[in-house]
């Protein structure tokens, strides 16, 4: 079983471990100063078991963030694919990360991996010496091949890359990101902060 196929489908306290780690996320725990004791006591595992599954926190953290993107990715993908054009296939990412804004916290880390960004996880990166970043990396991939095929159709490249598209499409969402979490965010009309984003994209790929 490859990497990928051992987090869709954990063993049933490893999910229950990868749960808890989310659920503390989305609370705004930092990961930094999560402990495998509290990590352990939230998912109601023991702490010995734990070690059983995981070396150490590190390798737990990341695991528990890929179970979670790799979940969530694949109901986007679904929807992605219900969608005919490059508009409606982005837009329909912005209404997803809209409704589901207080647990879109892992997706934040897969962009500051894909990135190449760590400063927010501490050492937890350096320390799981078995992370494998290309990881993160594969699945931006394989949203970038979704948008591209019809962003190709649509003439809307001209002559940009492919890695000009994964930049401008990043840069987007991860600005939409900062929108959605502004402390002013009510206030704002997001219909409208939709369109900004989607303006700002179209304005990179041409």
């Amino acid at each position: 079983m490859d990497k990928i196929q051992e987090l869709m489908f954990p063993k049933e306290k490893e999910k229950q471990l990868y749960i808890a780690v989310i659920e503390m996320i989305n609370e705004d725990v930092d990961v930094r100063a999560l402990t495998v004791s509290e990590i352990a006591k939230k998912a109601g595992v023991g702490k010995g078991t734990t070690y059983e599954y995981f070396k150490t926190k590190e390798e737990l953290v990341i695991k528990a963030l890929f179970y979670d993107i790799i979940k969530q990715i694949t109901i986007v993908k679904e929807l992605v694919d219900k969608k005919e054009t490059f508009r409606d296939r982005f837009m329909v990412i912005l209404d997803y990360m809209e409704a589901h804004r207080d647990d879109i916290k892992p997706f934040n880390y897969m962009f500051k991996m894909a990135a190449g960004s760590y400063e927010s996880m501490g050492d937890i990166k350096e320390k799981y010496t078995c992370f494998d970043e290309n990881l993160a990396n594969k699945f931006i991939e394989s949203l970038i091949e979704w948008f591209y095929e019809k962003a190709e159709k649509e003439n809307l490249v001209g002559d940009k890359n492919k890695l000009l598209l994964k930049s401008a499409l990043l840069s987007q969402i991860v600005e939409f990101t900062m929108i959605l979490h502004n402390k002013c965010s009510d206030s704002i009309d997001m219909g409208e902060a939709k369109e900004y984003i989607y303006a700002g994209l179209l304005a990179k790929i041409k």
